[in-house]
C-alpha cells in the first residue's frame, strides 16, 4: 500500500505522461479536413516595406555611427542612457534617430544632469534639467549641439512595453 506522500509524488509524473501521450496522439493523427478531406486554405498577408529616410551629411560635416540597435523598454519609467565616446573622448554634437512602437521621451543631458536624472529615477526625488527634451517620439531624427559633452536617454513614460530602435551618430 502506498503512503499519501508517495501518491503526491507520483501524481505530477502521471499527469505529465498523460499529457505527453495526448500530444503524441494529436500529432500522429492526420487532418481529416471535414467532408472534402482537403486541408483548409491558408491566407498569406503581405505588406509593402515602409520607406525610411536616410541620413545624408550636410556639406562640411561628417557624421560617424556610434551605435545602431534596439532596446526593449518596460512601461512606467524604464530608460536607457548612452554616453557616446571613443576612447574616453565624449562629444558635444550628436544626431539621434528613434523609431518606437509606443511614444518615448528622448533627453539630451550633460554628465551632471544625467547623474541627477538617474538619482530621480532611483529615488523619485530631485530634479534634472535637460539640454534638450523631445516628448512623444515614435519616429524622429534629432540633432543637438551643446557647449558640453552630451549623453542621450530614451525613456518610456507610457503604460505599455515598447521596442525602440535607437541609432546615434557623433560629428567630427
Amino acid at each position: 500500500m502506498r503512503s499519501a506522500k508517495q501518491v503526491k509524488r507520483a501524481f505530477p509524473m502521471a499527469m505529465m505522461i498523460l499529457l505527453a501521450g495526448a500530444v503524441f496522439l494529436c500529432g500522429c493523427t492526420g487532418y481529416s479536413g471535414g467532408e472534402s478531406g482537403s486541408p483548409p486554405e491558408i491566407t498569406v498577408l503581405t505588406t509593402s516595406p515602409t520607406k525610411v529616410p536616410t541620413i545624408e551629411p550636410a556639406a562640411g560635416e561628417e557624421w560617424i555611427v556610434w551605435r545602431e540597435g534596439s532596446n526593449t523598454l518596460n512601461p512606467l519609467g524604464d530608460y536607457f542612457a548612452y554616453g557616446p565616446n571613443v576612447d574616453g573622448k565624449k562629444f558635444n554634437a550628436l544626431k539621434v534617430e528613434v523609431r518606437s512602437q509606443e511614444p518615448v521621451t528622448v533627453l539630451f543631458l550633460n554628465d551632471r544632469e544625467l547623474a541627477k536624472f538617474e538619482a530621480k529615477m532611483a529615488t523619485n526625488a530631485g530634479e534634472f534639467m535637460p539640454i534638450a527634451r523631445y516628448d512623444d517620439v515614435n519616429y524622429q531624427l534629432i540633432e543637438v549641439e551643446s557647449d558640453e559633452d552630451l549623453n542621450v536617454v530614451v525613456w518610456n513614460q507610457g503604460a505599455r512595453l515598447t521596442v525602440a530602435d535607437f541609432n546615434i551618430w557623433y560629428k567630427v
